[in-house]
């Protein structure tokens, strides 16, 4: 198993409170006015967004960077050779929060505005938030060799 060189995960206040707030609601919905299938589903989806997206894990290991979500279900590995570069950059919060298609790219982010941007060889481009983008942008930095 690869070593890991760097690791930190971060909770998603935001996703948290949101999507928390929205079970209750639909949850007390449900007790006043019976239960429904609709509300049932919507009170499952609430759920299971909750677990998948609660926390933004990101590792950098021997060859690539992984970024995963919650449970570790819904993640991205992204390959350090086809990193060309690598910035700490803040991205509007319009942007939003979870995984998403901006139009630098695509963006994971559960919390805040700071993030890491990657620009990749073949022109795509990644933003991983991060409560700490300068470590996480030194670490890739040193791992693909980029000054």
């Amino acid at each position: 198993m690869p070593e890991t060189m760097y690791r930190h995960t971060q909770v998603g206040w935001v996703i948290i409170i949101c999507l928390s707030a929205g079970v209750v609601l639909v949850t007390a919905l449900t007790a006043w006015y019976g239960c429904h299938w609709p509300c049932l589903m919507i009170l499952a989806v609430l759920v299971v967004s909750l677990a998948l997206t609660h926390s933004l894990t990101v590792e950098l290991r021997e060859g690539f960077v992984k970024v995963a979500y919650g449970a570790g279900i819904i993640w991205k590995r992204i390959p350090l050779a086809e990193i060309r570069s690598c910035r700490t950059i803040r991205f509007p919060w319009y942007f939003g929060w979870g995984f998403r298609w901006i139009p630098r790219g695509w963006l994971f982010r559960v919390s805040g505005l700071a993030a890491v941007e990657l620009g990749m060889k073949n022109g795509r481009r990644y933003g991983i938030g991060s409560d700490e983008p300068e470590e996480l942008e030194n670490a890739i930095k040193a791992a693909c060799g980029i000054i």
